[in-house]
């Protein structure tokens, strides 16, 4: 697991690389995203030097962020979900009655932090579909998803990705923070 953890940081580097190109073109800033797996048996061990958060990675990529901190479109790869489904998958919102929200607040990991709404349906704007051996990507570095109403950085707290399985849909199988960034710290 430590293999594939220092192994998607390294991918993480090479994509924030093309990642900044197209920003400076656009006049926007990408902002790094990692997903995490947010099963029942999720655990918080810890690497040495970072966040427990990020210690089951399934995956890595980018948001883009204008001027006026909003997300505008994005790009991500992810492994282990269910294979050869449609995958839902939302922002969540950042606070919920005042309090912050995180995926491990969504799945009682950490205190102090809880779940949030559903803030924007992704999947309406890009359908995710996992191959057969669970692997999805949707966008790229050279052409993320763009959306059609900008979202403000400040009220996603996460992105989840869901099980099909459930109605009308599962829980949340994967997940990345978006509220904290992938060094733990408050964007």
């Amino acid at each position: 697991m430590q293999r594939l953890y220092k192994g998607t940081l390294a991918t993480l580097a090479v994509l924030g690389m093309a990642s900044s190109a197209i920003a400076q073109e656009e006049g926007t800033r990408m902002e790094p995203i990692v997903f995490t797996s947010t099963t029942e048996d999720a655990t918080t061990r810890t690497i040495p030097g970072y966040d427990p958060r990020f210690d089951q990675v399934m995956g890595s990529g980018s948001l883009m962020v204008n001027s006026d901190d909003e997300v505008t479109g994005y790009y991500f790869t992810v492994m282990g979900l269910e294979a050869s489904q449609t995958v839902p998958y939302h922002f969540h919102g950042a606070m919920n009655g005042g309090m912050p929200t995180s995926c491990e607040g969504d799945k009682a990991l950490f205190k102090g932090e809880g779940a949030g709404g559903v803030l924007t349906d992704l999947a309406a704007a890009a359908p995710l579909e996992s191959s057969e051996s669970g692997f999805a990507r949707v966008g790229s570095p050279e052409a993320p998803v763009m959306l059609d109403t900008p979202v403000p950085l400040a009220d996603i707290g996460y992105i989840n990705l869901h099980s099909t399985q459930g109605d009308p849909v599962g829980p949340g199988l994967v997940c990345a923070n978006v509220r904290i960034n992938p060094g733990g710290f408050e964007r």
